[in-house]
């Protein structure tokens, strides 16, 4: 049955987790229309842009409309030869349909003489833009270079759209498209890969975690399902779209299969069959937002309860630098839901020379210039520093000091992402440009990296699962 196409009217654009710069300019959705039956969805643009028809595997050439314009009067062009060229603003596809917490391959040919960007925005069945959308960047390539990323749709998912989007000195142009529906081991064995190809990590998670999440524990072990809700900001939801729950079931999966049946001895009781843990992931987060806005006017209905989760994770960089949101936050939420069980993460990624502009964190490097004017040589004095050296001085480390103990009088786990984040980037060996995006984003290596410090965090110690600093398979 054809998707009926929406009415610009029902759009709504919330604000975006990805990223903490808004777009401006009518925000505009046409849905797929007669051709619901594929998994794979293809463009080479061989049609002017205008009109360009994805190609189905299955359906052949059918009309489900074109690649939409924003912001007409920054794009410079659309390439001929079967191409688009972004240059100052941003190219939108056609949409295609999505089922939540389902995981899509998105194979991307393209080049650009600098770092440019490319995003997934997911919208509800009634059109309503959901605000956990899914960012990525392209490395600098004068010649067309392959690339291909795995996302997953989140709740309430129906549709996807992909933007394209570059900066004018670095024009972006792409002359291929692909999406395709990815099993859960589609997913798994691209995060392996992925994670083979970066510098170790040597993260070691606290052998002393699982006493504040016994039923996480108990659900993963056995191979039950766990709901997990991200409650945080674009930090957290770059976490989220790491894919960590694969990982995590993976090594519950082989940590059972380890185990197996006692040798020699009979077997008079059926042995519990082996399964993988089903772990949903809930990314609830917006732009730019702690637990100061989270803890005020009943949101953590709407933001958690209303979802039901076995297990909360606080996230990201906005919660600092006072832990009393969070703490607020945490006893709202085991005022309502005393079974649910919370684990607090420090924020990661975003580089102390980033977090020192702002006054909360470093009023020094403002003082006497004007809250968004810091000084740049106090900026690169910090910027030379190594990261813990760097996090220390912007009195960050005495915040994640100050969340430990808060989540240790309120009887709830704690990682230390920062911690583990500024070490990685300490022993490394590549520059933090290497991880990122943009200034204060991670690109899909850093989301790896993040992704298996807390898959390590919730993996478990015995004997026979895979390692907690490398990949599972």
């Amino acid at each position: 049955m054809p998707h009926p196409t929406l009415p610009i009217s029902c759009l709504r654009s919330p604000r975006r987790a990805g990223s903490s710069f808004a777009f401006a300019g009518l925000f505009l959705l046409v849905l797929l229309a007669g051709c619901a039956t594929s998994d794979h969805w293809e463009s080479d643009f061989s049609h002017p842009p205008g009109r360009d028809l994805w190609r189905l595997a299955t359906d052949g050439h059918a009309p489900v409309g074109g690649w939409l314009l924003e912001a007409p009067g920054a794009v410079k062009n659309v390439g001929s030869g079967g191409a688009i060229e972004v240059s100052g603003g941003w190219w939108e596809s056609p949409a295609i349909p999505v089922k939540a917490f389902n995981y899509y391959r998105v194979g991307l040919r393209a080049r650009s003489p600098g770092q440019t960007h490319w995003g997934a925005i997911f919208f509800t069945e009634m059109g309503e833009q959901i605000i956990a959308d899914n960012y990525h960047s392209f490395d600098a390539s004068e010649a067309f270079a392959d690339s291909t990323f795995i996302i997953r749709a989140p709740q309430e998912a129906a549709h996807v759209i992909l933007r394209f989007r570059s900066p004018d000195e670095h024009p972006l142009v792409v002359n291929h498209v692909t999406v395709d529906h990815a099993s859960s081991g589609e997913a798994l064995a691209f995060s392996d890969a992925l994670f083979a190809k970066l510098p170790k990590l040597k993260y070691t998670p606290p052998t002393d975690r699982w006493s504040k999440l016994p039923v996480t524990h108990a659900r993963l072990a056995s191979g039950d399902a766990l709901r997990v809700v991200m409650l945080g900001d674009s930090i957290c939801n770059d976490t989220s779209n790491s894919n960590y729950e694969r990982t995590v079931a993976e090594r519950w999966y082989m940590a059972q299969r380890a185990a197996g049946p006692p040798c020699g001895m009979g077997m008079s009781k059926p042995y519990p069959v082996v399964r993988e843990p089903a772990i949903q992931i809930i990314t609830s987060v917006r732009g730019g937002t702690g637990c100061n806005f989270y803890a005020e006017e009943n949101r953590v209905k709407p933001y958690v309860l209303d979802h039901h989760p076995d297990l909360l994770i606080i996230a990201g960089i906005s919660n600092g630098p006072d832990a009393e949101p969070v703490r607020n936050v945490i006893r709202q939420v085991r005022q309502a839901s005393p079974k649910t069980e919370i684990l607090v993460l420090t924020g990661a990624i975003t580089p102390p020379s980033f977090l020192a502009t702002q006054p909360r964190w470093y009023p020094e490097s403002t003082r006497g210039r004007g809250q968004y004017n810091p000084d740049p040589e106090i900026i690169a004095s910090i910027k030379a520093m190594p990261f813990r050296e760097a996090t220390r001085k912007i009195r960050v480390e005495a915040f994640s000091e100050r969340m430990e103990a808060m989540a240790k009088e309120e009887g709830v786990a704690f990682l230390d992402m920062r911690r583990a984040w500024d070490e990685y980037m300490e022993g490394c060996g590549r520059p933090q440009e290497y991880l990122l995006r943009d200034p204060l984003h991670g690109n899909q290596r850093a989301k790896e990296i993040v992704g298996r410090i807390l898959a390590a965090y919730l993996s478990p110690d015995a004997t026979g699962s895979p390692p907690a600093s490398g990949p599972s398979r």
